[in-house]
């Protein structure tokens, strides 16, 4: 295993559903028995990595690590006014359960790390702020469109 105990989100999204009858099939299942997936992206000086964690067809967590190396990027701003504008960016984000945003500045670069614990985020919230956010009728997210959609964009997978 990978080492990481969640025990703690198996019941969290049962609360939530309002179909009784599903409630059982939706709780999301803890990452430590999840499937892990590695896809990357570079490009002009940033590259992206994003870890999904899926069981069967439901995406249960993702983590998003992009690297700005600033000198190789086709920008005239500076490490800080990068981070400045991830920041803002991301605020939208800041508050939301199961949501987590940090960026630093190390070696010249920006790092940014995204991570969506989808068995503890609140879906209404998050549509609210991502209005294409669309999850399925069970209120689960898709391991298969996620990916898919990733890799239109670009992404190779790696593991």
């Amino acid at each position: 295993g990978c080492g990481q105990k969640d025990n703690n989100t198996t019941t969290t999204t049962s609360s939530t559903s309002k179909e009784t009858t599903t409630t059982a099939t939706t709780t999301a299942p803890t990452t430590t028995a999840a499937k892990k997936t590695v896809l990357e992206q570079s490009d002009k000086g940033v590259t992206s990595r994003v870890i999904m964690y899926s069981r069967g067809d439901v995406l249960v967590k993702q983590t998003t690590k992009n690297v700005y190396n600033v000198k190789e990027m086709e920008t005239q701003s500076t490490e800080e006014q990068i981070k400045t504008q991830l920041e803002a960016a991301f605020a939208a984000y800041k508050g939301v359960e199961g949501i987590s945003s940090s960026v630093e500045i190390k070696d010249g670069k920006v790092i940014q790390n995204f991570t969506v614990d989808y068995s503890k985020t609140d879906f209404a919230k998050l549509k609210e702020i991502v209005p294409s956010f669309k999850p399925k009728d069970d209120n689960t997210v898709s391991y298969e469109v996620t990916k898919n959609f990733l890799v239109k964009e670009g992404f190779k997978e790696v593991l």
